[in-house]
């Protein structure tokens, strides 16, 4: 099984991308790895593992959705998430959201 975590926080960025998105919600998306630990991509560090409770402080809202996987699925997931583990983020992608970017 692949659990997502749709989340929002109270902060400048948050409410940029949220403004940017016409008023949703869920400003970010990341991964809880079966420890219960988040795998996500942040501008200030990267792809990184953070603890379960890293956003306790700022966040505003948050929703897990888990997604029926076969087991061959999820070793594929989890592997090509770790395998993004020290990445920067992509500002440039992020830069592009305003011009249009095509994403196919």
């Amino acid at each position: 099984m692949i659990t997502l975590r749709f989340v929002t926080s109270d902060d400048f960025i948050s409410r940029a991308i949220s403004a940017a998105e016409y008023g949703f919600w869920a400003t970010h998306v990341e991964t809880v790895l079966d420890d219960g630990a988040i795998l996500g991509a942040y501008i200030e560090d990267g792809v990184i593992i953070r603890p379960p409770d890293y956003d306790k402080g700022t966040r505003e809202r948050e929703l897990l959705v888990s997604l029926g996987t076969t087991a061959a699925e999820e070793r594929a997931y989890n592997a090509f998430l770790r395998a993004q583990l020290g990445k920067r983020y992509d500002l440039t992608a992020v830069e592009a959201f305003p011009l249009g970017r095509n994403w196919q």
